[in-house]
């Protein structure tokens, strides 16, 4: 089980714009997962993942602070990442 978290890089509060994933889906590499608005910037956040989702903590219009769980997912890590962070739970 993966615990996927926005990197401290993205700000210090970030608002999520779009979520195109769900509970249940299946995830390859580079599959586009959420929209992130950071310092007036939108940017498309994608998976340095594979696996299903198990579990979706983001909402569209809501924020999210760096290094809060945003999604979990039975998987594996494929490459590093300068958005997410992905650890073993």
């Amino acid at each position: 089980m993966l615990e996927i978290r926005l990197n401290k890089s993205v700000g210090a509060v970030c608002r999520i714009g779009r979520v195109f994933v769900k509970k249940g889906d299946t995830v390859h590499n580079n599959d586009a997962l959420f929209t992130v608005e950071s310092r007036k910037i939108q940017t498309v956040v994608h998976a340095n993942f594979e696996g299903e989702i198990t579990g979706v903590n983001l909402v569209g219009g809501g924020a999210v602070k760096p290094e809060t769980v945003v999604m979990t997912v039975d998987g594996q890590t494929v490459k590093e990442s300068k958005v997410l962070i992905a650890n073993s739970k």
